[in-house]
């Protein structure tokens, strides 16, 4: 047996803890921050490098490499900038190559995590105690193990593709298994991440017209918030953001640049379903390799782009309210359309300040989080690409105090509305588009 089996079958009975890499603040990664080159190889980061990244509101960088003496260079700057690291061992793809190169990194102190594979097969995750190291079946598995026996301490992880059940890519990526839970399930039982990842971009477009496919994007969202509750992982969640428009492959489908609502809508919602972290691909411009990449937040020169802007000011958004979210508890979600019954609506908000909510045809995402002995009711737009109104309705029996924190620029900062003295008191709110609400009370829900 050799030393990956071994651990490996170790670690099976282990669950490693999570460490949040940025303490009291929610991650918000910037996935390969180096500009790429045509070999997969990058310029080592400068200074400045590091301080664009912060000032576009990221506090932690993912990135990739094979050459030791540039990686750790970049370490050390990311170490004096302040700046964690997550290493993504996607081009490590043999055991070989990993055993070479990871000692020789394992050291930094900024380096906090390891990702091993990104969407990896089902093939490569499979157990083959007896094929060689470097053979294609069961390397994702021997890569991680060793991984997990090299450094005990870091963060180890892989990014998860999501697949709807019957979808045509399920056997690749599902094996034998038969829905994404039980997928992740297994994935728990022999693997025991420190967290998960996953990347969906809702936000797609196709002969001039953009669309929204929602559907996969709150099915990952609900899979991956049930595998992270106690009884299950017990471990997070991180959801990725789409920031780079690139065309998939040659189809005639591509993901465009996002607006402020597109990036507010995927982050917001998977804040709303208990994300902690938010993962950017990418922060710069990718060199095309199958696909091809139209932009990024900085490009192949190392500029800025527009949406380095428009980044920047979601990521605001998310670092104002991670007293919020960070280390939240999910009581409960209910995604609102026009088919939703009002009787469903009236279960999910009893006993709150809340006695209904109308929306617009697209709807709302209604979620009950509590943090520090808070409640809150976060309310995000179901549409991305249009603003809408709602119209909040409270309870006068209400006597406590609830607070109205700002979100888009038509709502009152930290507003508190005290006992209504009126038979009801309504509000009617436009939510910018992708936008959204929170409601906070101190009262039980």
């Amino acid at each position: 047996m050799n030393i990956t089996e071994s651990t490996g079958m170790a670690a099976r009975g282990a669950n490693p803890e999570y460490v949040n890499p940025v303490p009291g603040r929610i991650p918000i990664v910037a996935c390969s921050p180096w500009i790429e080159r045509s070999n997969n190889s990058w310029n080592v980061p400068t200074e400045d490098d590091f301080r664009m990244l912060k000032s576009c509101g990221f506090n932690v960088a993912m990135f990739t490499g094979t050459n030791a003496d540039k990686i750790n260079t970049s370490l050390s700057l990311a170490k004096d900038a302040g700046v964690p690291c997550i290493f993504m061992q996607y081009f490590n793809s043999r055991l070989s190559a990993l055993r070479s190169l990871l000692p020789k990194i394992s050291g930094s102190p900024a380096l906090k995590g390891y990702v091993v594979k990104d969407e990896p097969y089902f093939k490569e995750l499979e157990d083959c105690p007896n094929v060689p190291d470097d053979d294609y079946d069961g390397w994702v598995r021997r890569c991680f193990f060793y991984t997990r026996y090299l450094a005990p301490d870091k963060l180890l992880f892989m990014t998860l593709v999501y697949v709807l059940d019957n979808s045509d890519l399920q056997s690749s990526y599902l094996g034998k298994i038969k829905t994404y839970p039980e997928y992740l399930r297994w994935l728990q039982s022999e693997f025991h991440p420190n967290l998960w990842t996953y990347d969906v971009y809702p936000i797609n477009a196709k002969g001039g017209i953009t669309y929204c496919t929602s559907d996969r994007f709150y099915g990952a969202l609900k899979d991956f918030r049930d595998i992270s509750l106690p009884v299950n992982s017990g471990r997070p969640f991180w959801a990725y953001c789409m920031s780079a428009p690139h065309i998939v492959g040659a189809q005639d489908r591509y993901l465009p640049a996002p607006t402020i609502g597109n990036l507010r809508y995927e982050a917001f919602s998977a804040l709303a379903y208990g994300a902690q972290g938010i993962v950017y691909f990418t922060y710069t411009q990718r060199n095309n390799s199958g696909e091809e990449y139209l932009s990024a937040p900085i490009n192949r020169n190392g500029q800025r782009t527009d949406i380095w802007y428009t980044v920047r000011t979601v990521n605001s958004e998310i670092a104002q309210y991670s007293r919020v979210f960070l280390g939240c508890s999910v009581v409960k979600t209910l995604l609102c359309g026009p088919d939703t019954q009002a009787s469903d609506i009236s279960k999910f908000l009893a006993g709150s300040p809340v006695a209904s909510i109308s929306f617009g045809e697209e709807g709302v995402l209604l979620s009950h989080v509590i943090n520090n002995g808070r409640n809150y009711l976060v309310i995000v737009s179901r549409d991305p690409f249009h603003p809408k109104e709602i119209t909040v309705r409270y309870v006068t029996a209400y006597f406590g105090r609830f607070h109205i924190y700002e979100l888009t620029s038509n709502f009152l900062a930290n507003a508190t509305i005290g006992k209504p003295s009126s038979i009801s008191y309504e509000r009617t709110l436009t939510l910018e588009a992708g936008g959204y609400a929170i409601l906070r009370w101190n009262a039980k829900y």
